[in-house]
């Protein structure tokens, strides 16, 4: 390795059609503080000596075909605020260290086959604001530095087997625009705090146990533009207030035991363009103004 190459600082092969496992030279690199090797074709295991890029401000390896544990020595890349793996088939767990990133700001390891429960102080930095581990095997429940973690943006948790009391789990982001939590295992009633959210635009919760009925606060909840809460045991009436959603393009609330008439207030809903209510206890008449959405069933 030159003296050239040991001063480099930005190494960006983003979508260049590159195949095979890294060179063991680039993990002697310790003056970069960018690595972007994202969208390619690169195999092979990412080796212990990656803790030597200590320097590292983004790391990007996602949409490639990396394989093997993610090495705890990544946990050793402090200065980290975008780490980025996912699109990848990593797997065992999420390695402890992961509790190192004091800076993080963007964490994504979604679509791997990674197991086990997150490390309880995950946002311990308390500026995570992408956290992104859909489309893994992950087991557990959300820890506590997630749920209190008031930077978070955008959050997609669905297609693991997390578990836990969703009123529970989950606290009040200021700043949280979408969170998909599908997934089978989450319990418990819908929390009025979702309300308190007052930037989310995308709240997804599909395919759980949730029982309880839609809190009437939802209708607070002014900026949402999709609202998922299919396959679950919601019961009780569409409540009027989600007329006041003006905003929602998809409402999606089949697959529940919700009983009576579909407010006439949701034909205030002029921007929704999918309305889904099929396999529930909903009487007609539907309304007859829901402008051009497709109404799937009752």
């Amino acid at each position: 390795m030159g003296p050239f190459l040991s001063k480099l600082v930005f190494l960006d092969f983003f979508h260049s059609n590159l195949h095979g496992s890294i060179p063991h030279e680039l993990w002697k690199l310790k003056s970069l503080t960018e690595l972007v090797l994202r969208e390619n074709h690169f195999s092979g295991s990412i080796p212990a000596s990656i803790g030597n890029l200590t320097n590292l401000f983004t790391l990007s390896l996602h949409q490639n075909k990396f394989s093997g544990l993610i090495p705890k020595e990544v946990g050793m890349l402090k200065c980290l605020i975008e780490l980025k793996l996912s699109n990848n088939s990593f797997y065992g767990s999420i390695p402890s260290t992961f509790t190192n990133f004091t800076y993080l700001q963007h964490l994504q390891f979604g679509h791997n086959h990674l197991t086990g429960s997150f490390p309880e102080n995950i946002c311990i930095g308390g500026s995570l604001t992408y956290f992104g581990a859909m489309s893994n095997n992950l087991t557990g429940e959300i820890p506590s530095s997630l749920r209190d973690c008031k930077s978070l943006y955008r959050v997609r948790l669905e297609g693991n087997h997390l578990t836990g009391n969703i009123s529970e789990a989950f606290g009040v982001y200021p700043n949280l625009s979408f969170i998909a939590l599908s997934g089978k295992r989450f319990y418990g009633e819908i929390s009025p705090k979702w309300s308190h959210c007052h930037n989310l635009q995308g709240l997804v919760i599909a395919n759980n146990n949730i029982t309880g009925k839609i809190p009437l606060e939802l209708g607070h909840a002014t900026q949402l533009h999709v609202l998922d809460l299919s396959s679950n045991h919601l019961i009780g009436e569409i409540p009027k207030e989600l007329g006041k959603l003006t905003m929602m393009n998809r409402l999606l609330l089949s697959g529940n035991q919700f009983s009576g008439k579909i407010p006439s207030e949701i034909s205030l809903l002029s921007k929704l363009e999918q309305h889904e209510l099929a396999s529930n206890n909903l009487s007609r008449p539907i309304p007859d103004d829901l402008g051009n959405a497709q109404i799937y069933g009752i």
